[in-house]
């Protein structure tokens, strides 16, 4: 704490350095758990680790009560002081979480509340009991000079009681809570009180026989311990920093060392106050602290080795960044003027009562409230238009982020997504003092930004009721079509619209001529205009996984949801979720890539789709093909450690082996539905996009114009769906892809069959499949059918089917949430099997050629006790079959049998092609080569997030094992790089290929 000018005294301030260290040790080293202090062995091993392990405890004790003797005497500092190492403990605390952030690639919501809001978190007891200590240090010395016995029993009492009765009375928590931190301060302002009647030679006494008591005690409690309970569980009554014993020592070690007086500068005591106070914050802040420990955890198991050498490296660049970091701080602090504003405004008067002193404190913040209500004002209205966002985005009253869990709208936004509108307010501010830095006007300011946000989210929200998604970033370009989008909005909202901003206008005439406030400085302005774009430039790498921003937003709660647009604007706020689209790099350009280079492969492939057309006898024109996504359809025998009762599967199993089937690998696990789809539909895979385009369905597909598929390759193209059609923008995509009919709940072309099972919540697929069925019916020329089941889809812990025991898991380590689970999941797949062989049973008596390609698109995530890291592929493995009928066989289909165990979804188009032996363009060439001649492309199957980011390609081999790039040989590498070309051209290049 700060000083006087009197107190020159560098002994204790080199005490609190000390004892700083020693605290730091002690977290570092001790809540390792070494070995030593878990066994059950009583030896001189034991009992000198005890007695090192006092040495560090002690260090809270002589930190907090040196504090003490500093603020004695100072009376008239106390409260300012307080103030400032209060603020000081949030900067240096958040400091250290954004430092933990940058290294550990981890951030957290409830750490960042921890540092900000640290009293009410709790987050550093002691410091917190050493602060309102000063806070209460007028009231001590007035009451010690009237009851100096009282207080001196009183302390004692606090002291010794929980000791003595080994019971936790007063809440100590072993020397780390609050009131601990408290008791000790309060000690210290005694021992300051009474120093000068206490001679050197007493004091040297006392210290003497509490340090011979203290090594007695504490290394003879093992011994007493496994004595009387036949255990070591109270072999550390004596070693933890609330014993009496070592409080005391530590006491009298102060008041020794207050009697050494070496003169020093008073800037010199308060910067080496300061720097023990931070190594207290750090070393007390347990986020910092579990991460050390970590690093340290080798070290304190094998204690026998040299036992401080790392803790003490880690210690010295733990206190060698903090003391560099106090220039810093203290230098910036000293520069703005804020310490000497706080004991300007803080200090008690020498002739000032106590009341006095609250009665200037309250008028004073007063004064402040009234000094800046305007800007305050602001700020509510900041984060009134932020909620206000947030609630316009919502076309109901109540919102449904999960399945089954319904919110009302308020408690939604308000309460569950509280910090996103924070994050909402801050945008909203910033922008507005954007606006202020530009033209120094704070009302012209406020009202245009206000009107601006205003009308983003009104316009949002139009787009929302046309389109249920809100604005992107992409769609920017269609302001040059300005006429024909206000042509697209109601009159009166423009009329609405004119009459605001022709009302405002005289408005902020007369606020900035009657109201004017104060104007910003040049420098200042000049300062804001470049620190607020470059704040906002950070979003370029908000979806960059190992990036800042991206951990920082995704620890706050920003939830992207890029398969559901609108449930990102309501869990985000339509401007956030603007921002977090605009980070998105479709995919690294290959190099080589060109214009003569693209002319090359369309030639190379022209040839190798010529020599394939030479044996095949059909067009995809005259084919009916179906593409059947079910729902996290996949074997759940497959899973290491699941074997059924009885097989939920036997028509599919029994199927498999009569036709093209296997395994398909899939790049997501519990969910990840449309890149399975996409990948499917346009052969391309997913793994060769950039780590900032996890859904390429709303990220890509909606915003571009060109986008191959196989659908396209039909007279005509129909997608069938039986549910809502608003999830990963499938009304949109579908239109891009160029399908001429959507079927799905609430579309103007109607899901005719509606049928569900039992209690669950989605139609069933034998309502699916029925629904397919009418189609392939009515198609008189080719026709594609995209067929996307919803029977399967999660939770699968409501019990919705009956009879479900019937298919109970057996295996080891199966809990009873996976034992349900499972056979619920399991039930649905029986009914799914079932649905499969009447619809094939239907089609087999149709007299035109129908192929189904039937695939799962992921595993559901239920199966949490599996190791992703060494069950990756299983656990990315569903099940796959391509079936021609009966009519489509006699006329050239034919079954496949060879390197079709393992496919991916970017696979099915060459082997639909192959199957039903029909002529391919050089894109669906270069496609079946790849299909081929080359191992299974996916994303890193060890990863299990539902949409993962794109950090590695990995490969797999048709025996189902990882092979590496640099096992592929040169033709396998080139025909990779033929591919990556191809999907650059088509996804982010310049379309040389569009004519092909």
């Amino acid at each position: 704490m700060e000083v006087n000018k009197e107190r020159k005294n560098i002994g204790l301030a080199m005490l609190l350095i000390f004892s700083s260290l020693l605290v730091c040790l002690d977290r570092i080293f001790w809540q390792s758990n070494p070995d030593i202090l878990i066994n059950d062995k009583v030896n001189l091993q034991q009992s000198l680790l005890q007695i090192y392990h006092a040495a560090t405890l002690i260090g809270v004790d002589i930190f907090a009560i040196t504090l003490g003797f500093l603020l004695q005497g100072n009376e008239d500092k106390s409260w300012s002081s307080a103030i400032k190492y209060w603020i000081y403990t949030i900067f240096v605390g958040t400091l250290g979480l954004l430092v933990l952030t940058l290294f550990s690639r981890e951030f957290s919501i409830v750490d960042l509340y921890n540092m900000l809001f640290p009293f009410i978190r709790n987050t550093y007891g002691i410091l917190s009991g050493i602060v309102l200590g000063a806070l209460t240090l007028p009231l001590f010395n007035k009451e010690i000079r009237k009851c100096t016995k009282i207080i001196k029993l009183s302390l004692l009492l606090v002291i010794i009681a929980p000791t003595i009765f080994n019971k936790d009375i007063f809440g100590f928590a072993n020397g780390t809570s609050t009131v601990f931190g408290y008791t000790l301060v309060n000690l210290g302002f005694y021992g300051n009180y009474i120093k000068s009647k206490l001679n050197v030679k007493k004091v040297v006494t006392r210290i003497i026989l509490l340090l011979l008591t203290n090594i007695v005690v504490i290394s003879l409690m093992p011994e007493f311990s496994k004595a009387v309970h036949n255990d070591l569980s109270t072999a550390g009554r004596f070693t933890n920093s609330a014993s009496a014993l070592l409080i005391l020592l530590a006491f009298y070690i102060i008041l020794l060392v207050s009697k050494i007086k070496v003169n020093i500068k008073i800037s010199y005591i308060n910067f080496i106050t300061y720097t023990a106070w931070a190594l207290l914050v750090i070393s007390n802040n347990q986020t910092l602290l579990n991460k050390l420990i970590e690093y340290n955890r080798k070290t304190a198991q094998n204690v026998t080795g040299c036992i401080l050498a790392k803790d003490v490296k880690e210690i010295l660049w733990l206190t060698l960044i903090v003391i560099l970091s106090n220039f810093v701080i203290l230098g910036f602090c000293k520069l703005i003027g804020i310490t000497q504003k706080i004991s300007d405004f803080y200090d008690i008067k020498a002739d000032e009562e106590l009341s006095q002193f609250f009665y200037r404190i309250i008028d004073g913040i007063k004064s402040w409230l009234k000094a800046h209500r305007v800007y305050l004002a602001t700020i509510v209205w900041g984060y009134f238009l932020s909620i206000f966002s947030f609630l316009m985005m919502n076309t109901k009253w109540i919102v449904a982020p999960n399945v089954d869990v319904k919110y009302n709208i308020f408690t939604y936004t308000i309460g569950v997504r509280q910090a996103m509108i924070l994050v909402n307010t801050i945008i909203f501010l910033l922008f507005l003092k954007f606006i202020f830095s530009l033209t120094n006007r704070y009302w012209f300011s406020t009202i245009v930004a206000s009107l601006l946000w205003i009308i983003w989210v009104v316009a949002n929200r139009i787009k929302i009721g046309i389109r249920n998604e809100p604005i992107l970033p992409s769609e920017l370009s269609m302001i040059k079509a300005w006429r024909s989008l206000l042509g697209m909005v109601d009159g009166w909202i423009l009329l609405l619209v004119v009459a605001v901003i022709a009302i405002t206008i005289p408005i902020i005439y007369f606020l900035e001529k009657k109201y004017r406030l104060p104007r910003q400085k040049w420098y200042s302005r000049v300062a804001w205009l470049i620190i607020i774009p470059v704040i906002f430039s950070s979003v370029t790498f908000l979806n960059h996984e190992k990036s800042v921003i991206h951990i920082i937003s995704g620890g706050i709660g920003n939830d992207p949801t890029f398969y559901n647009q609108l449930a990102g604007a309501q869990k985000n706020g339509p401007t956030q979720q603007f921002l977090n689209n605009i980070d998105v790099e479709v995919m690294k350009k290959p190099s080589g890539y060109s214009k003569e280079r693209m002319q090359q492969l369309k030639d190379k492939y022209k040839k190798v789709a010529a020599d394939i057309n030479k044996n095949r006898v059909n067009d995809f024109k005259d084919q009916v093909v179906i593409f059947n996504l079910s729902e996290s359809f996949s074997d759940p025998n497959r899973v290491p450690g699941i074997q059924l009762s009885n097989d939920p599967i036997p028509y599919i199993r029994q199927l498999k082996q009569k036709t093209t089937s296997g395994t398909m690998i899939s790049a997501g696990y519990g969910g990840g539905t449309a890149n399975m789809e996409y990948m499917s539909l346009t052969g391309l895979d997913l793994s060769n996009f950039s780590p900032t385009l996890p859904t390429p369905y709303t990220q890509l597909v909606t915003h571009r114009k060109y986008n191959p598929n196989i659908a396209r390759s039909f007279p005509e193209a129909v997608a069938i769906h039986p549910y809502q059609g608003v999830y990963y923008s499938r009304t949109e995509v579908y239109k891009r892809f160029g399908f001429d009919r959507f079927y799905y709940l609430g579309s103007k072309y109607k899901i005719k069959y509606k049928k569900k099972i039992d209690r669950s919540p989605y139609l069933s697929d034998e309502t699916a499949y029925k629904n397919a069925l009418d189609q392939v019916k009515q198609a008189n020329n080719g026709e594609f059918i995209n067929l996307v089941t919803m029977q399967n889809h999660f939770p699968y812990d409501r019990n919705y089917y009956n009879n479900s025991d019937k298919y109970t898991p057996i295996g080891e380590g199966i809990d009873d949430y996976t034992r349900n689970v499972v056979q619920d999941f399991s039930t649905g797949l029986s009914y799914t099997d079932t649905a499969v062989k009447d619809f094939i049973s239907e089609i087999d008596k149709l007299d035109k050629p129908v192929t189904l390609v039937f695939y799962g698109d992921h595993l559901p995530g239920i199966y949490g006790g599996v190791d992703m890291t060494k069950y990756g592929i299983q656990l990315h493995s569903t099940d796959y079959f391509i079936y021609s009928n009966k009519y489509a066989r006699e006329h050239g289909a034919r079954k496949l049998v060879s390197k079709t165990e393992y496919v991916g979804p970017n696979d099915f188009i060459a082997l639909m092609a192959k199957q039903t032996n029909s002529k391919v363009n050089a894109y669906q060439a270069l496609l079946t080569e790849v299909q081929e001649k080359l191992p299974v492309a996916t994303l890193n199957t060890q990863k299990s997030t539902v949409n993962s980011y794109n950090t590695h390609t990995e490969f797999v081999d048709n025996n189902g094992k990882i092979v590496k790039y640099k096992s592929l040989s040169k033709k396998q590498k080139q025909l990779w790089e033929d591919y990556k070309l191809l999907q650059y051209d088509i996804t982010s290049g310049k379309n040389y290929w569009k004519n092909n």
